[in-house]
C-alpha cells in the first residue's frame, strides 16, 4: 500500500477567525501567562505603582498627597491642593477635555503672568465649555509664581484648583 499524503481540511472561517485573535492577543501581551504552567510562574513585566486619585467618585477633592506638598511654605496654596505629575496626568486623562491645565511661564514679570495665566483659563473654560467647577491643574517652573496663580484662580471662583508638583 503507498501512502499519499493529503492535504488537512482547512478550518471553519469563525474558528480560524478564533486562532488568529488568539496569536495576535497573546502577541499584544509579550507572551506572558498570568498563572503557573509546568511549573514557572511568570513575573509580571513592572510593578505598577497606585496612584491616589484628586477627586473622588462623588467629585469631592481628595486629600493632596504630602509628597506633593511643595517645600517652600512661599509656594504653598491657601486652600492646601496639590497634585503629583501623576496624579495630574491621571485626572487629564480620566476626564478628558474637562480639566482646565494651565502653566504659568517665566518670561514675563511675575504679576503680568499670572494675570495672562487668569485670562487663559476663562478662555479654556469657555472653549473647553466647562464651569469654573472643573477640575484646574497649575504647573510652572517657579513654584511661587504658580502658587500665586493657584491663589489668583480661587478667587475668581475656581473651586477644585491643584498646584502641580514637578
Amino acid at each position: 500500500m503507498k501512502f499519499t499524503p493529503t492535504r488537512p481540511a482547512p478550518l471553519p472561517a469563525p474558528l480560524s477567525a478564533l486562532a488568529l485573535t488568539a496569536v495576535l492577543l497573546l502577541a499584544a501581551c509579550g507572551g506572558e501567562y498570568g498563572g503557573e504552567y509546568g511549573g514557572i510562574q511568570a513575573e509580571p513585566k513592572a510593578a505598577r505603582q497606585t496612584i491616589a486619585p484628586l477627586i473622588d467618585e462623588e467629585g469631592n477633592v481628595m486629600p493632596s498627597d504630602p509628597s506633593a506638598v511643595p517645600v517652600d511654605p512661599g509656594a504653598q496654596t491657601r486652600a492646601r491642593r496639590y497634585a503629583t505629575a501623576a496624579q495630574a496626568e491621571q485626572l487629564e486623562h480620566a476626564m478628558g477635555g474637562h480639566v482646565i491645565s494651565i502653566e504659568v511661564g517665566n518670561d514675563a514679570d511675575a504679576a503680568q503672568a499670572v494675570d495672562l495665566a487668569v485670562m487663559y483659563a476663562y478662555v479654556l473654560e469657555t472653549v473647553q465649555k466647562v464651569g469654573n467647577d472643573a477640575p484646574v491643574l497649575v504647573r510652572g517652573t517657579d513654584l511661587r509664581r504658580a502658587a500665586t496663580l493657584a491663589n489668583r484662580l480661587q478667587e475668581h471662583g475656581y473651586s477644585r484648583v491643584f498646584l502641580v508638583s514637578p
